[in-house]
């Protein structure tokens, strides 16, 4: 592979695996740096359910693993001085000392550095139980359990998600677990454990939460409605648990056969104390039992709810949206019923006495129409203002439609004259909506109100002889704008369309006004090209268009006339000095032939046409050498009417060549063959070149002078002279995760194992190098990749003393910031970065990540002096 430049971007794929290899009696790890220990134990223990794990001293997990099974020890590799926190992970209810501890490893001092042991003690065993609900396998969090013994000593703690809890450390004996909760139904709610040797693990259902209280609201436009009957249906036919602290008395008029019901009260809350887990359903009745004069409009019909691990509230689980009144509506007061049926939304009702809050009942309410709704429309949507006028007394009545060009109003009854406003200057320009007014009679359900804007449909007909027509295919017509002056309008836009096979055009939607209809082509020449219309009506049509030859464009050095002859007749057209275009009047071959007192070269010309000519033809033209390097290597010509002296220039220079051998051969590496050679060239001159070589588990030299990479496989390790014995031989890379975790060989003499691990990427890393302003590297500069999301920890680094940095651990589909970490107290006191790379995102598919070159600015800390000077007066 070939790049460019000083700033090359080398994406390396390196399997490096650290292997320690742990003797029964005796552990090494070749002076790598980590921490190990043992998990330690009196009783017999299954340590292969231990983990130990690496946090952060955020506590961010880096790293865990597990233990080896034949003596519990581990060891987890360190990339990174710093903070750390160990912890150890054993099954639930296991207890150990300590559980886990802080590290401050700097390399030298601390136990990590030193090579001491870091162990963990296992103390006690531990009684673990589940909480559960009534006919589930799990239960809710925050019930409270607590742990008696013989003696009347108590322990407590809480339930977590699931329902789960244990007591560690605990010793051998007999215990009674409580549990309460100051809501929720416990039955049964305690039980007797013995513990013995191990962890005690308590049998399903021995605390069991019976239900949950189930409550909601109802409300009607904001406000709190009371007296609605809300009834309790169950999914099941027949539910195996029972429903508690709600009403079941028979209702009249109640569909199917409701578990029970509840009333809302004042604040428009109700409530079922005592709900199992399942599926339910909520149904609130419109009308409440001997209540016949008014029912409710209730939305939704039905609210589905589930009960889980937990209480329920349902906020606003119905809506009251209105009541429907027993009575007949009248146009007037003392007038007659409405003949037809009305929607609610049609008309204003107003209410007698005024101020009634209408609650679960209402008596004694006169209801009257007072207006009545009118909608329209206009169209194309605007915010245009409608007048309404009434009759009677005149009154206008204003609305403005919405950007969609929709309207509503109310108007007491009675004839109206509506109208769209236009102003003077609208009027001017043609603006003209339609129907002018409308007459709207208002007293029941009325039709909507639409206006439009006049549209016209302008057509006409381009007339093309039939032996010109194969030259019309670009034949366009245009209509444009015309202001008051007679000039294109600045602010109106070209319509154009392309005429039919017949010739005929159309335009629709054209608004009122002046227009120019014109013609476009680039072979024909037009007798008739352009009209000017003026548009009033629904429809309009123009004069024709009509063609009248080919174009043929001349040009001669001075006036002349010009004697044309075919064998469809001929004639003479005069031909100005310089360019012109003439028409010739039918498609065939010409013969032109200068006539005047100049003596013209040539003396005569041949001219035929062609419909096959295409103006302003494109080709493509590339070169290529094997020596040469040709810049820009291809282009585009363009046909153009006159001769053009330079219509592409290609340049060609001398290339350089490298070329070289990968040994040994190495198939497959980057670009080269299965011999290993490869080749690039011509490549520009005057630049610097880097050739390197990658493959994924190989690592390659920089070239030699004959351009030679020497390849070394990766990923195997070999160990030499081990003394008989058996080994825990485990592999670690930040970035894999291996398989299997380990391996437990026995050594005997004059023998060889070849042992495997097969490794799957589970992160990345990000490289780069770190400089000052001026150039120089940047060592022992503290940097951390700090994720953007919380569920990707933050990895740090620290670079080397050539400024060279490596993050590992970063994690897939996560995206990091480059940040540095605190340098108080060192030598970079104050340092800051002044460039390095906005985010940087992982991908799976990602390699090593090049987190480019980072610029450092270190502040340097100054001595300030202050100097008093004082003046003596006897000197002045």
């Amino acid at each position: 592979m070939i790049k460019m430049g000083e700033s090359v971007s080398l994406f390396r794929l390196k399997l490096l695996i650290l292997i320690y290899i742990i003797h029964l009696d005796k552990c090494y790890s070749n002076e790598i740096l980590g921490c190990g220990g043992f998990v330690k134990s009196h009783v017999n223990l299954d340590v292969s359910n231990i983990e130990i794990g690496l946090y952060t001293k955020e506590d961010s997990l880096l790293e865990k693993t597990e233990c080896a099974p034949t003596n519990g020890y581990y060891f987890l590799p360190l990339y990174e001085k710093g903070e750390y926190i160990l912890k150890v992970h054993p099954p639930a209810g296991w207890s150990f000392e300590p559980s886990q501890v802080y590290l401050n490893v700097d390399g030298e001092t601390d136990k990590c550095s030193t090579g001491q042991d870091i162990n963990f003690s296992f103390n006690g065993f531990g009684i673990t139980g589940r909480v559960i609900t009534l006919g589930q396998k799990q239960g809710p969090s925050g019930i409270a359990v607590q742990l008696v013994n013989d003696k009347g000593e108590v322990r407590n703690t809480v339930t977590s998600i699931s329902g789960d809890f244990h007591f560690t450390p605990v010793i051998p004996g007999k215990y009674v677990l409580k549990a309460s909760h100051s809501k929720w139904k416990l039955e049964p709610s305690q039980a007797n454990v013995q513990v013995k040797e191990g962890n005690t693990v308590l049998p399903e259902g021995v605390l069991v939460v019976k239900g949950y209280d189930v409550t909601g609201s109802i409300i009607s436009f904001g406000n709190p409605i009371s007296g609605v009957y809300v009834l309790l249906y169950s999914k099941e036919d027949n539910p195996k648990f029972r429903v508690e602290g709600c009403k079941t008395a028979l209702l009249q008029g109640v569909p199917d056969s409701p578990i029970c019901y509840s009333v809302s009260d004042s604040s428009g809350e109700f409530s079922f104390g005592l709900v199992p887990a399942g599926e339910y359903k909520l149904l609130a009745m419109t009308k409440s039992p001997g209540q016949a004069t008014m029912t409710y409009n209730i939305k939704p019909d039905v609210v589905p709810f589930i009960v889980q691990h937990d209480s329920l509230y349902i906020k606003n689980a119905f809506e009251v949206t209105g009541f429907n009144i027993m009575g007949t509506v009248l146009e007037s007061k003392g007038g007659s019923s409405m003949a037809e049926r009305c929607e609610w939304d049609d008309f204003e009702l107003s209410l007698s006495p005024s101020g009634v809050v209408v609650g679960a009942s209402a008596a004694g309410l006169q209801v009257e129409v007072s207006r009545w709704r009118v909608c329209g429309a206009v169209s194309p949507p605007a915010p245009r203002r409608v007048t309404l006028v009434a009759d009677s007394n005149k009154h206008p009545f204003h609305v403005t439609a919405a950007t969609d060009g929709k309207w509503c109003l109310y108007l007491p009854p009675g004839p109206y004259s509506a109208y769209v406003e236009v102003t003077d200057q609208e009027k001017r320009d043609g603006l003209q909506y339609y129907p002018e007014r409308q007459r709207v009679t208002v007293g029941g359900s009325t039709g909507e109100v639409r206006f439009s804007q006049l549209r016209a449909r302008v057509s006409g007909r381009v007339v093309i002889p039939q032996h010109l027509r194969e030259y019309a295919a670009d034949v366009a017509v245009r209509l444009r704008p015309l202001a008051p002056d007679g000039e294109y309008a600045s602010d109106g836009g070209a319509l154009a369309v392309t005429p039919d096979a017949e010739g005929n055009y159309q335009f629709k939607d054209v608004p009122p006004g002046s227009f120019e209809v014109s013609v476009s082509g680039e072979r024909l020449c037009w007798s008739e090209s352009a009209h000017n219309i003026g548009v009033a009506t629904e429809t309009h049509a123009t004069p024709e268009l009509r063609a009248g030859g080919l174009r043929l464009r001349v040009w001669s050095s001075h006036a002349t006339q010009l004697e044309y002859g075919s064998a469809a007749g001929g004639g003479r057209w005069a031909a100005p000095a310089g360019d012109s275009v003439q028409c010739a009047p039918r498609a065939a071959t010409y013969t032109l032939t200068p006539r005047g007192c100049h003596r013209m070269r040539p003396d005569h010309l041949t001219v035929a046409f062609s419909p096959n000519e295409v103006a302003g033809e494109a080709v493509a033209v590339s070169a290529w050498s094997p020596q040469l390097v040709v810049r820009p290597a291809a282009g585009r010509v363009l046909g153009a009417a006159h001769c053009q002296p330079e219509a592409l220039t290609l340049r060609a220079a001398r290339g350089v060549l490298l070329a070289g051998r990968v040994t040994p051969p190495v198939a497959g590496v980057t670009e080269t063959g299965p011999d290993g050679a490869y080749r690039f060239g011509p490549l520009e001159q005057g630049q610097r070149y880097r050739v390197r070589a990658e493959k994924t588990s190989y690592e390659f030299s920089e070239p030699d002078d004959n351009g030679d990479i020497v390849a070394s496989k990766l990923a195997e390790i070999l160990f030499a002279a081990l003394s008989p014995a058996q080994y825990y031989v485990k592999a670690n890379m930040k970035e894999y995760r291996f398989t299997p975790p380990h391996h437990i060989v026995d050594i005997l003499d004059g023998t060889t194992h070849n042992l495997t691990f097969r490794g799957t990427r589970v992160a990345w890393s990000a490289w780069g190098h770190a400089w000052q302003v001026g150039g120089a590297p940047v060592g022992g500069l503290p940097l951390r990749a700090r994720s953007l999301s919380p569920r990707c920890a933050a990895q740090d680094a620290t670079s080397t003393t050539d400024g060279y940095f490596k993050i590992r651990g970063l994690v897939p589909e996560c995206q990091y910031v480059l940040e540095l970490r605190d340098t108080a107290g060192t030598d970079l006191a104050g340092a800051y970065l002044v460039k390095g790379p906005d985010v940087v995102q992982v991908k799976s598919s990602d390699q090593e990540l090049r987190a480019s070159s980072l610029v450092v600015l270190a502040l340097v800390t100054l001595l300030g002096v202050g100097l008093r000077m004082g003046l003596i007066a006897q000197f002045f």
